[in-house]
């Protein structure tokens, strides 16, 4: 059986650091509309649906031939926007590729699917990349992944961590905004404290 992979891009107009995001203009699109158009790009993937609180995040998408779902505007995190925009789409598989992220790499969605359907006991994916310097470490607008040993993350903070006393190697990687879930699971994920 393959697994039916679904790309849901969460989106909405009230960013706190940077209001109206989704639809500021970038080459003559939205930003809204590169990522989606970026995301369709991805092979293996079913569909591309955007989710979203917004009449005016919604009209564009519609405009421009795209799906989406509407979703309450109260959710803290984006995966709490894509868990209930699932409530009315179907998949085995559930990529979350954040509205915000222009030069999306299809092959990134690639990269976070694969481990999900070739492997039935992984029920959730992040793609990290390595900081780019002391200046992302210190940096609070890029979220750090603080790994264990075997590649797990432990947690994600915008501070940096953890504390170095010693120059020297350290597993913290800068988390990239690519997951991906088995959609029970995701449902799973988003109620747990």
């Amino acid at each position: 059986m393959s697994s039916r992979v679904l790309v849901v891009v969460p989106a909405r107009m009230a960013s706190s650091r940077f209001p109206g995001k989704p639809l500021v203009e970038i080459a003559g699109l939205p930003m809204i509309e590169h990522v989606r158009r970026r995301a369709l790009l991805a092979e293996g993937i079913a569909d591309v649906v955007v989710a979203t609180c917004d009449d005016e995040i919604a009209q564009v998408v519609e405009r421009a031939g795209g799906k989406w779902v509407m979703t309450a505007d109260n959710h803290e995190r984006s995966t709490e926007r894509v868990a209930e925009a699932m409530g009315e789409l179907e998949a085995d598989v559930v990529v979350v590729a954040q509205g915000d992220e222009p030069l999306l790499l299809p092959n990134d969605i690639e990269l976070v699917a694969r481990p999900l359907v070739e492997m039935d006991a992984v029920e959730s994916v992040s793609l990290l990349s390595p900081l780019e310097g002391k200046g992302d470490f210190a940096n609070p607008n890029i979220v750090k992944a603080a790994c264990d040993q075997s590649g797990h993350i432990m947690f994600y903070s915008r501070a940096p961590i953890p504390y170095v006393q010693k120059e020297g190697p350290c597993p913290i990687y800068r988390e990239t905004g690519i997951r991906a879930f088995r959609a029970d699971f995701l449902q799973k994920y988003v109620a747990m404290p």
